[in-house]
């Protein structure tokens, strides 16, 4: 009884991990997202809170013109980060604004600080303090953003040496929508793609010799033969020339796609 259990909570705990590996950042990005449109169109239609507050901050300028213009600024940075549009540009933007929540802290410390104390805040100086919390996100936001690379070896990528990929990025790439797999880069022999089947797999047997990193989602893998569960974190090999498919997976199925070798896959090593 025990033993299944912890069979049980070790799947859940592979499941949820792999679940926020592929989707966290994305959910992230998503939330900061609406986050941006929703306060710049308060501050656009004259309903923000906090106008007063960016009126006596930037005093230099005038609060019919400014406010609004931020409003519009907030937006423009929470649709980029909605629809993964130009995130290099979108996120140059938020930091900015970021950076321009701080000038209270520096030309209003009395709206801020209780005493003068800069220990003690007052509503507003936790108000801005808490845009850490919002920096922080901007930064695991922008770990996401794919590096830019020469293509090389006939136009496939060539990633540099150490680059990192994540899944929720891999997937992002799958742009058109019935399109299931993509190639990430290719060294040499060998190439790595990310795949996601929607439905079923109509994969047919490929020329070489493959391995699959699942990260994310759960189901049976068909190997020819047999067929055995999987869920995120596992690993399937799938040989040259071998009948294989998912079956009967869950809609996050989302896998790494490792092709290597020649046509007609590796020669199995033999004993001496």
């Amino acid at each position: 009884m025990m033993q299944q259990l912890e069979t049980q909570w070790e799947r859940f705990d592979r499941a949820m991990i792999a679940f926020m590996t592929a989707h966290g950042a994305q959910l992230l990005r998503v939330a900061l997202g609406v986050t941006f449109v929703w306060f710049g169109a308060l501050k656009v239609a004259g309903l923000s809170p906090v106008a007063d507050l960016v009126a006596q901050t930037v005093y230099w300028l005038p609060p019919a013109f400014f406010v609004p213009f931020l409003g519009w600024w907030e937006i423009v940075v929470g649709l980029g980060l909605l629809f993964g549009v130009a995130l290099r540009l979108v996120l140059l933007l938020f930091w900015l604004q970021m950076a321009g929540t701080f000038l209270v802290l520096v030309l209003r410390p009395e709206l801020a600080f209780q005493s003068g104390n800069p220990l003690l805040l007052t509503v507003i100086g936790e108000f801005v303090v808490k845009n850490l919390v919002l920096i922080a996100a901007g930064l695991v936001i922008g770990s996401t953003v794919p590096r830019a690379s020469t293509p090389t070896n006939g136009g496939k990528r060539r990633a540099p040496h150490g680059e990192t990929f994540h899944p929720g990025d891999a997937v992002q790439r799958l742009s058109a929508p019935r399109e299931r797999s993509v190639e990430i880069f290719a060294h040499g022999t060998l190439q790595l793609k990310m795949y996601a089947p929607r439905g079923t797999d109509p994969q047919t047997p490929h020329t070489r010799d493959e391995l699959y990193f699942v990260a994310s989602g759960r189901g049976r893998f068909f190997g020819g033969v047999d067929r055995r569960p999987f869920g995120g974190g596992d690993v399937i090999f799938a040989p040259a020339g071998c009948i294989h498919r998912f079956e009967d997976f869950s809609d996050d199925l989302a896998v790494w796609v490792v092709f290597y070798g020649p046509d007609g896959g590796e020669r199995p090593a033999t004993g001496t």
